[in-house]
C-alpha cells in the first residue's frame, strides 16, 4: 500500500509516514525540515496543488494529519479554521475519490460538548462547543459522505518533531507542561476537564490500520481517561520533574477564549475489536515517550 501522509512535518504525520515504511510520501506546506520520507509540497487550500500531488504520486491511501488545532486561535479566526478544517478537508476527500485513493482524516474529541459524562463512542452525535470542534465536525460530514474514513483522537503526545509553529498551531499540552517545568515555571492546571491522552506512535499505527481496512468512523485514543491535572502530574513524574511545581485549578479560574468540554474522553473499543488497534494509557505511553526521548533529551509533542 503506497501511503501519502499530509502534514508529515508534524508529530503525528511524521510518525505515520515512518510507520508506513518504504515508499511513503510526506507532504508539507511551509516546514519541509525533518521529514522521515520523501517529501512533496502541498497546500490543502489550493485544490490544484492537491490534485497535482495525487496525480504525481498515485497513492493507494492518504492520511490527513493537517489542521488548525489551536482552540483559542480558531475561536477568534473561525473563517480561517473553516477553510482548512472543513472546506479543504472536503475538497481533499473529493480529490481522493476522483484519484481512487482511500482517505483517512484525523479529527478530534472536541466535536463533543462533554455533557454525556462518560466515554463517547462513534454512535454519539457531535455537539461542539467551540469553532475548532465545529469546523472539524463539518469536515467529518463531508469526508464520511464520500465513503472515506475519519479517526477521532485526543491530546496527542510523543517524542519527535514539534508540531509546525504558526497561526492556529501549537506545541501541545504535554509539550507545554514539560517545557514549562524544565524552565522552572510553576503551573496551575485544570482538574475538571477530562481527556483521553494518546501516544502518537500508537495513533499512527491505528491510522494505517484504518487505511488498510476501508471506510468508516473510528475513535483511536489512549486507554485511560485523565483530568488535565492528572495528565500533567504523570508527565512530570515520567520525566523526573517535581510534582509540587503543579497545582490544580478549576476551568473558571483559567480564562480561555473558547469553551472546552468538561468531559471529552473517547471510547476506542471499536477499533480495538475490529482492527486490533490497542492504544496505551497515559502512564505507559509517557514511559514510552521518555524512553524514546532519552534521558535529558529535548522532548516535544503535538
Amino acid at each position: 500500500m503506497k501511503t501519502l501522509v499530509v502534514g508529515a512535518s508534524g508529530l503525528v504525520g511524521s510518525k505515520t509516514a515512518r510507520a508506513a515504511g518504504p515508499g511513503a510520501v510526506g507532504t508539507y506546506n511551509e516546514f519541509p525540515a525533518g521529514l522521515p520520507c520523501r517529501g512533496a509540497r502541498l497546500d490543502l487550500r489550493e485544490p490544484a496543488s492537491v490534485r497535482k500531488v495525487l496525480a504525481d504520486e498515485r497513492p493507494d491511501a492518504v492520511v490527513n494529519t493537517a489542521a488548525l488545532h489551536d482552540v483559542d486561535y480558531c475561536e477568534s479566526h473561525a473563517r480561517e479554521a473553516r477553510i482548512l478544517n472543513s472546506e479543504a478537508a472536503g475538497a481533499l476527500a473529493e480529490a481522493c475519490s476522483d484519484a481512487g485513493a482511500r482517505l483517512v482524516h484525523v479529527s478530534t474529541d472536541y466535536v463533543f460538548d462533554g455533557a454525556k459524562g462518560a466515554p463517547y463512542s462513534e454512535k454519539d452525535a457531535a455537539a461542539p462547543l467551540n469553532a475548532y470542534g465545529a469546523t472539524k465536525a463539518e469536515g467529518e460530514k463531508k469526508i464520511l459522505a464520500l465513503g472515506h474514513s475519519v479517526v477521532r483522537t485526543g491530546v496527542v503526545y510523543g517524542a519527535g518533531p514539534a508540531a509546525p509553529r504558526g497561526p492556529g498551531r501549537h506545541a501541545g499540552f504535554v509539550a507545554w507542561v514539560l517545557q514549562s517545568l524544565r524552565a522552572g515555571r510553576r503551573l496551575r492546571v485544570v482538574d475538571d476537564q477530562f481527556v483521553t491522552p494518546t501516544l502518537a506512535d500508537s495513533l499512527a499505527e491505528a491510522l494505517l490500520a484504518v487505511a488498510r481496512s476501508g471506510g468508516g468512523l473510528y475513535h483511536a485514543a489512549g486507554a485511560s481517561c485523565e483530568s488535565r491535572y492528572s495528565l500533567a502530574a504523570k508527565a512530570a513524574a515520567a520525566f523526573g520533574h517535581d510534582p509540587a511545581m503543579l497545582s490544580p485549578a478549576k476551568s473558571s479560574e483559567i480564562p480561555q477564549l473558547a469553551r472546552r468540554p468538561p468531559y471529552a474522553c473517547l471510547d476506542s473499543s471499536r477499533i480495538a475489536r475490529e482492527l486490533g488497534a490497542e492504544l496505551p494509557g497515559a502512564s505507559e505511553g509517557l514511559r514510552a515517550m521518555r524512553a524514546q526521548a532519552g534521558a535529558g533529551a529535548p522532548t516535544k509533542a503535538h
